[in-house]
């Protein structure tokens, strides 16, 4: 449930997707790799995870223009999306004492047409176990988070952006995060519909996380992508990634993944109406 509050503000209520408001970044949703739609300092905090596909939860969430150049937003979600128990139950709304409230906040500065800068800002209310300390308890975690993206200085035709990402490495293993992309459009005068795509993301590890398990510094991903426009209603999008320490998980050679992305558009019934 929506309601504009004249032409500067909007609240809502409902089951809702963070990541549609928060922390999303218009060229990176190009690629595959998952810590490029949001970032794995956001995702993997709570205790189980945010508000996100493809389990929402309970929220109320409230949008400002405070001038033409900058737009505030904030919400406050329930603590823990769905119910752990059930995961495949994706739309279960259980509110409990224990579980919380997740309470974010990000701000959206227009720099130039096509380019903004955010700052963010999340915090839980639940009590966490620390991993520097067995058996230890904490009231709360939180993170900052900040991006900029746009038109890339010097790169005619190409799109880009850096995020960075820190949370709470005491409770958190992803304690930072940083993230680039680069995306062209018509990467050739042939193929106006296509995009070409480089991206490199790195989760880095808390000391806490660390200390004791033998587990590297952090899992970076490089993501070479290639969109290609067959006709009006079909596309292929081979993708290359190669992981350095997968998983994070001691031992592990470094991957390489190759795949291929297809999408289909179907004709709509207003469209079959219409011929």
């Amino acid at each position: 449930v929506e309601r504009s509050i004249g032409a500067v503000g909007a609240l809502r209520a409902g089951l809702m997707d963070l990541n549609s408001d928060f922390d999303s970044i218009e060229p990176a949703g190009l690629f595959t790799g998952s810590s490029h739609g949001i970032a794995p300092d956001l995702s993997h905090s709570g205790l189980n995870g945010p508000s996100i596909f493809p389990v929402s939860a309970f929220g109320v969430h409230g949008v400002w223009a405070a001038r033409s150049d900058l737009t505030l937003r904030a919400a406050i979600f329930d603590g823990v999306p769905g119910d752990p128990q059930h995961p495949k139950a994706f739309a279960k709304v259980r509110l409990g004492r224990q579980d919380g409230a997740l309470l974010i906040a990000q701000a959206d500065w227009s720099l130039a047409p096509e380019a903004q800068a955010s700052l963010g800002m999340w915090r839980y209310t639940a009590d966490f176990d620390r991993l520097d300390q067995p058996g230890g308890r904490q009231h709360g975690e939180g993170g900052v988070y900040a991006y900029v993206e746009g038109p890339a200085p010097g790169l005619s035709g190409w799109k880009g952006w850096i995020r960075v990402g820190q949370a709470d490495p005491d409770v958190a293993v992803v304690a930072y995060y940083v993230g680039a992309g680069l995306v062209r459009n018509a990467p050739f005068r042939s193929r106006p519909d296509d995009q070409l795509g480089f991206a490199v993301a790195r989760a880095g590890l808390g000391g806490p996380a660390r200390r004791g398990t033998g587990l590297p510094d952090a899992e970076t991903a490089f993501e070479l992508t290639y969109r290609y426009q067959v006709d009006s209603r079909l596309t292929l999008q081979p993708d290359v990634q190669y992981i350095v320490h997968p998983a994070s998980r001691p031992g592990l050679d470094n991957a390489l993944i190759a795949g291929l992305r297809v999408t289909v558009v179907f004709k709509s019934p207003a469209e079959r109406s219409q011929k």
